[in-house]
């Protein structure tokens, strides 16, 4: 639904996207280009929300589809996110498609398009304004009853930002790490010791990464992989350092370096108590399995 005079950055930025996946995957060549908003300002202010995971949801007013001629969205479909740049800064996956009239849309929906104060009013209000811009553009004017195409999305795809990079930790950096989980107020470990995280580092098995901003260690997570399943735990961001893309980009390395070992699942261990933690998760296509307890031993 949107045309950017930086095609030639596009496909390399699909491309990149593309080398990801495992080799039987890499065929897709259908994707759309979209900028979330009218003008570059919200743009960017819209594109943010989708990179700290707040902002899952979107909407678009059916008859903006029928004008552009375009076929509607559906479960599966890819699309770059550009920023007010016309930049792209993440790519993401339709998950949900419904179609519902602007005054039946419910509470939930405009909670997880992460607006505002995320309430049903907000919404209303910004979206009202919104469409007041867009529709006459079309020769349309917003009505109450007028069908959104309603849609939910994961992110599959996003590079890291500038100003941090994601690399394997040395196992003389094993304090530096235990400071950050300190400064972030992880849950104490009785192997939050510097010869159990220097061993964890040194294993073969486990990929143990960091990020790293202006010379600090702002970020971790480990992956440890059992020949066919991952398993990710300990992703840390410094609280100064949040809000930046830096547990997704930490996330989506490790998942790459599984998907290169054959990795058929991949799991998150994660503290209920942490609530910014469990709302992370779904952002990025994990899912609660609640069949499952974990039972632990200290040695």
């Amino acid at each position: 639904m949107f045309q950017s005079p930086h095609e030639p950055l596009i496909e390399q930025y699909w491309q990149r996207y593309l080398d990801t996946l495992p080799q039987e995957r890499r065929g897709d060549s259908n994707y759309l280009i979209d900028q979330l908003g009218d003008i570059p300002e919200l743009a960017n202010e819209l594109g943010q929300l989708v990179l700290d995971g707040l902002k899952t949801a979107t909407c678009s007013a059916l008859w903006e589809w029928e004008a552009e001629g375009q076929p509607f969205p559906k479960s599966g479909l890819k699309s770059i996110v550009l920023n007010g740049d016309q930049q792209p800064i993440c790519i993401i996956e339709t998950t949900e498609v419904t179609f519902c009239p602007f005054n039946q849309v419910k509470a939930e929906f405009a909670y997880d398009e992460g607006e505002g104060d995320r309430t049903l009013d907000y919404w209303r209000r910004a979206h009202w304004n919104y469409f007041s811009r867009v529709l006459p553009k079309i020769g349309k004017e917003p009505t109450p009853d007028m069908m959104l195409v309603c849609e939910r999305f994961r992110v599959v795809f996003r590079s890291p930002q500038l100003g941090f990079t994601i690399r394997d930790c040395r196992e003389e950096e094993a304090e530096a790490v235990l400071t950050l989980w300190r400064d972030a107020e992880a849950t104490v470990s009785p192997t939050d010791q510097i010869d159990s995280v220097q061993m964890a580092i040194a294993a073969s098995s486990t990929h143990f990464l960091i990020a790293e901003q202006h010379g600090q260690i702002v970020g971790s997570i480990i992956g440890g992989f059992d020949g066919w399943r991952g398993t990710m735990y300990r992703l840390v961001v410094h609280p100064k350092a949040q809000r930046n893309g830096i547990a997704t980009a930490l996330v989506q390395e490790v998942e790459h370096r599984f998907v290169q070992q054959g990795a058929k699942r991949i799991s998150a261990l994660v503290e209920r108590e942490h609530s910014d933690a469990v709302s992370f998760w779904p952002s990025v296509g994990y899912e609660k399995d609640s069949r499952i307890d974990r039972y632990i031993h200290n040695l």
